[in-house]
């Protein structure tokens, strides 16, 4: 049987339990499909990434079934996104796509990206690009 883990047991945020959290190793081409993708831009302010801190985050929570697909991963500030303020707020990140819940399926949830013209919704797509157009009904993801 596999053992429950404590913040579960006790039901308390894992961050005030100071437990670290699991990474996970990207192979180096999906992560430089993503920053291409993301134009070396954080996707909730569209500052550069350079001399910054950065994470590839999943949209999808691997423990949730999110696979490691550029369709899952956006370029966010800071450490697993702490220092983008969107990325805090459950219902705003739910709303821009920037989080996903279990049964989502990333390749067809849009992504509100900071632009310099404003928002703007893409699709992102499992080679890497992104689309203005919502995937086509039956197709593959």
């Amino acid at each position: 049987m596999k053992p429950v883990p404590l913040a579960r047991q006790l039901r308390v945020d894992r961050r005030s339990l100071s437990l670290p959290r699991r990474r996970v190793e990207l192979p180096s081409s999906v992560r430089r499909v993503v920053l291409r993708r993301d134009g070396y831009l954080f996707v909730c302010c569209g500052k550069s990434i350079a001399d910054q801190p950065y994470t590839l985050l999943s949209r999808l929570r691997p423990s949730l079934g999110g696979g490691n697909g550029p369709e899952n991963l956006i370029t966010v500030h800071g450490p697993y996104g702490e220092g983008c303020s969107s990325l805090r707020r459950g219902a705003a990140a739910s709303e821009k796509g920037y989080r996903l819940t279990l049964g989502q399926d990333p390749a067809k949830v849009p992504v509100v990206y900071a632009t310099a013209s404003g928002p703007a919704r893409f699709w992102l797509r499992p080679d890497g690009s992104r689309s203005s157009e919502p995937p086509e009904e039956g197709s593959a993801p």
